[in-house]
């Protein structure tokens, strides 16, 4: 199997390493995309969590 840099395999959230990843040799293609995906979806479900927390406040501000 084939493991990359820390560097280069993980990406830091909250000062952790949330996203590391270890690509098997047989189908890093497969795996790489599956971990990409398993990202993205965490970064992007933090964005919106602080999004609705920001914005539900003013939102019933508004509907008041």
């Amino acid at each position: 199997s084939f493991k990359s840099p820390s560097n280069a395999s993980s990406l830091l959230l909250n000062g952790t390493r949330d996203c590391a990843f270890h690509v098997e040799a047989r189908y890093p293609a497969i795996l790489f995309k599956q971990q990409l995906t398993a990202c993205l979806e965490k970064i992007f479900g933090l964005i919106r969590d602080n999004v609705k927390k920001d914005i539900l406040p003013m939102l019933s501000l508004c509907i008041q």
